[in-house]
């Protein structure tokens, strides 16, 4: 897992675009286990990557409904944990 941090202009969203080929370029290259990423196919590249956006983006719900989005059967305990491991649980906790 890799995560790709800083401030705005440093090149995080180009080096993802390239990592993920939506433009090539013509010096250089990038490779992923040992291989050069044009000699991989674009779908198979595609298929390995997780990509989270920097915009955040809450629904009219609840807070715990927001967390809980990608497991909707989840525990008010694995929410609460969440929040936690998000750093967010005592700010949750403060709000009217």
């Amino acid at each position: 897992m890799l995560g790709l941090c800083g401030p705005t202009g440093s090149g995080k969203s180009t080096l993802l675009a390239l990592i993920l080929r939506h433009y090539d370029f013509d010096d250089g290259e990038i490779r992923f286990h040992g291989l050069p990423l044009a000699t991989l196919k674009l779908d198979s590249l595609r298929q390995r990557f997780a990509v989270v956006g920097q915009t955040s983006f809450l629904f009219s719900d609840t807070v715990a409904n927001n967390i809980a989005l990608g497991n909707p059967s989840a525990t008010l305990a694995q929410i609460q944990h969440a929040a936690r491991l998000a750093s967010v649980h005592d700010d949750i906790t403060r709000l009217p």
